[in-house]
């Protein structure tokens, strides 16, 4: 008797970005009902879709989390540069030794 189930009673779904039918993968087995696109190539297709539409709204330089941690890359590149500023005065004041 064989085991497992065969190949044409596997579920399937419908790909988001190409509209292409792909059936349920073994390595799908735990996250299947958060699988939305079929490949690689259709998921970064779609990452790049939503980076330029949220660039085209503005909000293209903010990452959220659960909406109360807001950052902008602005932020992140201030703070490198005084990061830097101030190992720069650190070194100056030990040069001075």
């Amino acid at each position: 008797m064989p085991r497992g189930v065969k190949k044409e009673n596997l579920p399937s779904k419908v790909c988001v970005v190409c509209n292409r039918p792909f059936t349920w993968r073994k390595k799908w087995e735990r996250c299947w009902d958060e699988v939305l696109t079929c490949s690689d190539r259709c998921k970064n297709e779609r990452r790049k879709g939503n980076r330029d539409s949220k660039a085209a709204d503005g909000s293209g330089s903010e990452a959220a989390n659960d909406g109360n941690f807001k950052f902008s890359i602005a932020h992140v590149e201030l703070f490198r540069i005084s990061a830097s500023d101030n190992s720069s005065h650190r070194n100056e004041a030990h040069s001075d030794l």
